[in-house]
């Protein structure tokens, strides 16, 4: 694929800010040889500004010899500082406070909301319990 293709998809991924999407972004932040490809991966970041990609920009930008990418990145890292936001395993935040609510109602969200946590197993072995909803 041409890096202007690759460019487009990043930012194309901007409102999937989830595990798996910040797991191929940092991939690719670290990989990628085109430094317009790189400026579009670290706005696709500060999109998201997801804490946990702190530290990838911070070691690209040590390294990183492009005046474009330099300045994305400082956007970047300072949107991540603005209004961090964290992803954890587990049930999505929203479902938990719904299922909470209609558990209290009588409704079968609470149900739901449990089999959406998936099977014991299914989280990585080093990863966190998530909270009690």
């Amino acid at each position: 694929t041409s890096a202007k293709d690759r460019a487009v998809c990043a930012g194309a991924l901007a409102p999937a800010a989830d595990n798996g999407t910040a797991m191929a972004l940092l991939y690719a932040l670290k990989f990628e040889p085109d430094p317009k490809v790189r400026a579009a991966i670290l706005e696709t970041m500060g999109i998201q500004r997801l804490a946990g990609y702190k530290q990838a920009i911070t070691e690209r930008l040590a390294i990183e010899d492009d005046p474009a990418v330099q300045e994305v990145g400082k956007w970047a890292l300072a949107e991540i500082e603005r209004d961090p936001l964290d992803t954890r395993p587990g049930v999505a935040p929203e479902l938990a406070a719904d299922a909470a609510g209609e558990a209290e109602a009588g409704g079968d969200a609470a149900e739901d909301a449990a089999d959406a946590k998936g099977e014991e197993g299914d989280a990585p072995p080093d990863a966190p319990a998530p909270s009690p909803p």
